[in-house]
């Protein structure tokens, strides 16, 4: 357990408060569906107030019944006043801040481990396959703390066995020692009047908490392919808004190697609370709130302040697990726009960018789908290199549309598989395929290819002396067939992929392909 939910259940605990005890208690139904040696009514303590099963801890005072006006509060995991102990039930240890606190965490370890309600037998106490009564557990405290102890002490008890009580503190000695209760365990807290017996309160906690996460797609739901992040500050805060305590996140205990970005307050007293998340470090923003979606698996945080939308009130008992919060970091993309000088799709070494070049991006909106009502769109230029960029956009679908500057067309999409250094942009629409950005990627392989259309051509004459050179005088011939071969895409001239065009020598003789 922490020590800040130690601490911050000791700071929300009143420091006094009015305690009305009732006879002992052995009604068959209690608050614990178990009787214990006392009720008492807490009044006048904040969020302590309300009803309990409580022990008496020194029977050496007589006075048990009645109210206890101004009774100090403390809770048991914590520095215990002298008096509160009878100097009798253990020798201090002038090394420890509280030489009592060994004794109490046996007294816990007691209270939360022979009372669940799924092992009581009949009206008794159970544990390991023994049961016990009420009676075997007020003296195994008694025995615990070293009290002396004589016959009208043992006659509180009504039923009870030496044997069982003794067999309880030999479990507590060997189970108890170091243990702290945590969130929606009981937490045993002391109240002390002036002159009455001092008692120890079964209080039934309660706690929160659950995960900070990357949202890698920003869309406010914890999927299956997102991590916890560690090291997130979280804030208690309580129902005005008033500091309690601060956690950080780190990876959960009960599953340390598949699950991080774990948090938790508690045990905590039952009550009205807020939550605050801090932007962890190196994050952009909080995930968007998707109010009425699943609350185990959305992100509370409220993108305005990151404040949970609404206080949470919990009972004793209740651990609520589902305040989470997700971050997300902003993406980027864009690359270069190049002219592709030998039309191969590629950009090769020496093939210079084309400045002045609209680039326009257009997000999906809400329903995550490119060409619908919702879609937003931002048009930047390519500047003296060929190179745009878009930066500090939210995670999800994009796509890119280049402008075709006059004079040129765009080069052969997605060729030669590497996405890299190809060419994005279809041949006719200037489109870059449909593409996603998680979150804190930077994307620079979305570029367009533009080259000059080519032309080739010239004259077909009659070489009158046949020296093969065009001397003045020597006229073209009309009409004569002209057929331009290309190679295909593998570059090679002869084979099936080659393509074909014919033309005709005009009445000077000349001929011309151009759009090549």
């Amino acid at each position: 357990m922490a020590d800040e939910n130690l601490s911050i259940f000791n700071n929300t605990l009143p420091s006094t408060a009015t305690a009305t005890t009732t006879d002992y208690d052995t009604a068959t139904t209690t608050l614990s569906g178990l009787p214990s040696y006392i009720n008492v009514t807490i009044s006048n303590g904040a969020l302590l107030n309300g009803v309990y099963d409580a022990w008496c801890i020194n029977s050496n005072f007589n006075t048990i019944r009645g109210t206890y006006n101004n009774a100090s509060i403390y809770p048991s995991y914590g520095v215990i006043p002298s008096g509160i102990l009878q100097s009798g039930q253990q020798t201090p240890n002038p090394s420890s801040p509280d030489p009592y606190l060994d004794k109490l965490q046996q007294i816990n370890w007691i209270l939360n481990n022979i009372t669940e309600a799924s092992n009581v037998v009949g009206n008794k106490y159970h544990y390991n396959g023994v049961d016990y009564t009420w009676g075997d557990v007020q003296l195994a405290i008694w025995k615990l703390l070293g009290d002396t102890l004589d016959s009208a002490d043992l006659n509180s008890l009504e039923v009870y066995s030496q044997q069982n009580a003794n067999n309880l503190v030999s479990l507590a000695q060997a189970n108890g020692s170091n243990f702290v209760p945590v969130a929606g365990q009981d937490f045993g807290v002391i109240v002390k009047a002036a002159g009455q017996q001092p008692l120890i309160l079964e209080l039934k906690t309660a706690g929160l908490g659950d995960f900070v996460w990357e949202d890698l797609n920003a869309n406010g739901i914890q999927d299956t392919n997102e991590s916890g992040i560690n090291g997130a500050t979280v804030t208690l805060l309580d129902a005005n808004g008033g500091v309690l305590g601060t956690t950080l996140t780190g990876d959960n205990p009960n599953t340390p190697q598949v699950e991080s970005g774990y948090y938790q307050f508690g045990p905590l007293l039952p009550g009205t609370y807020q939550v605050q998340f801090t932007l962890p470090t190196g994050f952009s923003t909080v995930s968007p709130y998707l109010q009425g979606s699943n609350t185990a698996l959305d992100s509370n945080a409220n993108p305005v302040n990151n404040l949970i939308f609404k206080p949470i009130t919990l009972v004793g008992g209740q651990v609520n697990t589902t305040i989470d919060a997700g971050f997300y970091k902003f993406a980027s993309v864009g690359d270069f726009v190049w002219e592709d000088k030998n039309g191969n799709g590629i950009q090769d070494a020496g093939e210079s960018g084309i400045a002045g070049v609209n680039v326009t991006l257009t997000g999906a909106g809400a329903d995550g789908v490119i060409g619908t009502a919702d879609d937003t769109s931002v048009t930047t230029t390519t500047d003296a290199a060929g190179q745009y960029s878009f930066s500090g956009l939210t995670p999800g679908n994009y796509q890119v549309t280049f402008n075709q500057p006059t004079g040129y067309n765009f080069t052969t999409q997605n060729t030669g598989g590497d996405d890299a250094v190809d060419s994005d942009a279809d041949a006719t629409t200037g489109k870059s395929q449909t593409f996603t950005l998680i979150s804190g990627e930077t994307n620079t392989t979305i570029d367009a290819g533009l080259y000059k259309p080519a032309s080739v051509g010239d004259f077909v004459w009659e070489d009158k002396n046949v020296n093969g050179v065009q001397d003045a005088g020597e006229s073209g011939i009309a009409g004569v067939n002209v057929t331009l071969t290309g190679a295909g895409a593998d570059g090679v001239i002869g084979t099936a992929d080659d393509t074909s065009v014919t033309t005709t020598t005009d009445a000077a003789g000349q001929y011309s392909f151009s759009g090549l």
